[in-house]
């Protein structure tokens, strides 16, 4: 008898396993069909983006609400931003621009149009893109324009050029900007040509202290210069020092003036400017070969972000003396033109060769988080950049010229921000274009016994 009870008892056993391995299979087939599902509706609906942006963002939500994982979140949040691109008029090869920490003023270096400066209202239009404004062009730069820096209320900008030269720009009154000095070219050493003619070299990069008292420049031959600004009519040569043997590809520095990152010969370097006239050497970064002058650095001088033709990598400078490399940023571009970091070092930006610029979450910096692609361009996004509060980026490229965007979606829920879109007349899927877009996926399973598939 015993015998039998507990034969019984394991076949009970063997059955209720078998039962429950095979309703595990049956959650975990659903849960695949869920997937792949939602999979191929975001890759259609970011097919559809440039043609049909409303049924990408029909598609892209329907993909999150059926299966949100990181795939179906990117693809609504790259058809979100891509509804709010505004592209600046009348500009093609943008290299080189800046943005106020308010986001309200941007600065553009086109090779067609100069130096234009460009007001960016707060608010959207109709189509809930960004207003622009072109407000006035900075006139009487003798070559092209290599670097633009911009003072975080965007009322001084530092603007080098290729012929050596860096100008000091009043920005008070945007529409009518007043030219307050020039700072000439590094002729301090090495800049004499074996013909005996003054040689001197591009402006590489530039930067500036929120107070616009501080600026340097940085040339081609290596070395950087630091002045003194605090009569901006009377720049004052303070120090000179080589960053490099080579170009000073990239230049940080922290809101106080304290802090100096220099990027060069695939190396950066960290300085101390506590003494403006002695600038101290401290530690410095392997950023690899072939760098390609991208590098960005927080607020308080802490957090660097630095790209080269491999990766885009994060640094902590908290031991200014010792750097210590904290991640790389996944899926960068191979090749990272440029780099943008908000003060609070808590957001990024990065633009390469394959013409997407990628906006980073960086909250726990060892562990990056990809929010968007900002995409549309079909070459390089040569040159970025990010307002204060990461919710406004402009981007500069080869073919397109400059585009501001709005980030703020991509810093709120998804869903939410999709279904309340400016313009958006309906967001629901009705059965024709279920079975347009889902294949065989079983129309009644997901309709919820309604006549249309509603994701919001």
């Amino acid at each position: 008898m015993r015998l039998l009870l507990a034969v019984a008892v394991v076949i009970v056993s063997i059955a209720s396993t078998a039962l429950i391995a095979v309703s595990v299979v049956r959650v975990r087939e659903r849960e695949a069909g869920r997937a792949g599902l939602a999979h191929g509706l975001a890759l259609q609906g970011a097919e559809l983006r440039d043609v049909d942006l409303l049924t990408a963002r029909q598609l892209g939500a329907a993909a999150v609400t059926i299966h949100a994982d990181d795939e179906t979140r990117a693809a609504l949040a790259d058809t979100l931003v891509a509804g709010r691109r505004a592209d600046l008029p009348d500009t093609r090869n943008v290299q080189v621009l800046a943005l106020s920490i308010d986001g309200r003023t941007a600065l553009t270096a086109d090779l067609d149009r100069g130096v234009v400066v460009w007001g960016l209202e707060g608010r959207m239009n109709a189509e809930g893109r960004p207003r622009v404004k072109r407000l006035a062009d900075l006139q009487g730069h003798g070559a092209d324009v290599s670097a633009i820096a911009l003072t975080p209320d965007g009322r001084t900008a530092l603007i080098g050029s290729e012929d050596g030269s860096a100008t000091v720009w009043g920005l008070a009154r945007r529409a009518h900007p007043v030219r307050l000095a020039t700072l000439e070219g590094d002729d301090t050493e090495d800049t004499e040509d074996t013909d005996g003619t003054e040689d001197i070299d591009d402006v590489e990069a530039v930067a500036l202290t929120p107070d616009g008292r501080t600026a340097l420049t940085a040339y081609f031959n290596g070395r950087v210069v630091v002045w003194n600004l605090s009569d901006a009519s009377r720049p004052v040569r303070l120090a000179a020092f080589r960053a490099g043997a080579s170009w000073v590809g990239g230049l940080g520095l922290s809101a106080d003036g304290r802090t100096v990152v220099s990027a060069s010969d695939g190396t950066a370097v960290v300085w101390d400017l506590t003494d403006r006239s002695h600038p101290v050497r401290l530690g410095e970064m392997n950023l690899g070969e072939n760098y390609s002058a991208g590098l960005a650095l927080s607020a308080d001088g802490r957090t660097a972000v630095t790209g080269n033709w491999r990766v885009a990598d994060v640094w902590d400078l908290s031991d200014r003396a010792h750097p210590a490399h904290v991640a790389s940023l996944p899926g960068a571009s191979n090749d990272v033109f440029g780099v943008a970091l908000t003060p609070d070092g808590r957001t990024a930006l990065t633009g390469g060769h394959d013409g997407s610029a990628i906006v980073w979450n960086l909250n726990v910096r060892s562990r990056p988080v990809r929010l968007a692609a900002l995409k549309g361009y079909a070459k390089g996004t040569e040159a970025v950049a990010l307002s204060g509060d990461g919710e406004t980026a402009l981007t500069g490229s080869f073919d397109r010229g400059a585009s501001v965007w709005s980030l703020a979606d991509v810093r709120d829920d998804l869903l939410h921000a999709a279904c309340a879109y400016p313009g958006n007349l309906r967001m629901e899927l009705d059965r024709q274009e279920w079975d347009r877009f889902a294949d065989d996926a079983e129309w009644s399973t997901y309709a919820d016994g309604q006549d249309y598939f509603w994701p919001c």
